[in-house]
């Protein structure tokens, strides 16, 4: 697309390319930062796929796109790994004619909770999971390996532990049969003869075993003692990566922001989290949480009116 840069823009774009989906939204800078128009695309994990990624970046961009645009902030999983973030902010500088700034999801999201400069915890529990901490301009982060080397207290961790916890209890010969049947109507399998079938299926993808976790948390809440504590694991290695970058900058107040559809639509796992972290960490650190949830685009305008 061929656009001209123009002095008279107003409106700025926020990327968030997760795991699962894209999402691109305009806010009109004269409004506040009010949001105008919103799209949604595919995953946008560099690291998985970079050219489909940056495929559904654009398509979500082009849905919400207006000539006026001033700037663009883009998140997008795995983005922080090597010259990713500079490689395709340039593309989309080339492709929109406007500057576009590059960051991992999770930088994003904590400047979109915190500003970009001011002092926070962003953790991070959704398809993957990652904790980020910003003291005094330097950034240290805990976690967000990716689903082979961590991602712990994410959806996909919870989806993977509850289907661990199915055969281990089936090796045991003490399957939860409420457990299984939730699990397997999610999955569309007709029970335990197809479950190993299902996921050694050369087509599944990490979104697949994320899409347990609603199960298991409405299995929780719902008061199933397995389900809950499945949940109170995940808890426990998400506050354990949170716990770590508290430590590792010997902070003794810090304010913590939660994003992610896992943490922020399961109110199990949340409550858990937040009471593991405050035990691991109560001898060194006062913690609070924000009670809102933090809109990872919306750090467009915030980063453009910092400039």
């Amino acid at each position: 697309m061929n656009t001209t840069y123009n002095k008279e823009e107003n409106i700025v774009i926020g990327v968030d390319a997760g795991g699962t989906k894209t999402r691109a939204a305009a806010f009109d800078i004269n409004a506040n930062g009010q949001m105008i128009a919103e799209a949604f695309a595919g995953c946008g994990n560099v690291v998985l796929s970079y050219d489909n990624a940056k495929a559904a970046i654009v398509s979500a961009i082009r849905e919400v796109w207006r000539d006026s645009c001033a700037y663009i902030a883009v998140g997008a999983a795995g983005a922080s790994s090597g010259e990713l973030s500079e490689h395709l902010a340039a593309e989309l500088t080339a492709e929109f004619g406007v500057k576009t700034d590059v960051m991992s999801d999770a930088e994003l999201a904590l400047n979109a909770a915190f500003g970009p400069t001011a002092d926070g915890m962003l953790v991070i529990s959704g398809t993957g999971s990652v904790v980020f901490l910003r003291q005094n301009g330097v950034l240290t982060r805990a976690g967000g390996w990716g689903h082979l080397l961590g991602d712990g207290g994410s959806a996909y961790f919870t989806g993977m532990t509850a289907l661990h916890t199915i055969t281990n209890l089936r090796d045991r010969n003490e399957p939860d049969e409420i457990l299984e049947r939730a699990v397997f109507d999610e999955l569309g399998i007709d029970g335990i003869s197809g479950l190993v079938k299902y996921v050694y299926a050369p087509e599944r993808t990490k979104a697949d075993f994320a899409n347990i976790a609603p199960v298991i948390d409405k299995l929780a809440e719902d008061g199933h003692p397995t389900a809950a504590d499945i949940l109170w694991k995940s808890a426990d290695v998400l506050s354990d990566d949170a716990a770590t970058a508290i430590r590792r900058t010997r902070r003794s107040a810090v304010e913590i922001a939660l994003t992610g559809g896992h943490i922020t639509h399961s109110d199990t796992l949340r409550l858990n989290f937040e009471q593991t972290l405050r035990l691991k960490v109560s001898e060194i650190c006062k913690v609070t949480f924000r009670t809102d949830e933090p809109d990872p685009a919306f750090a467009a305008y915030r980063l453009y009116m910092n400039t």
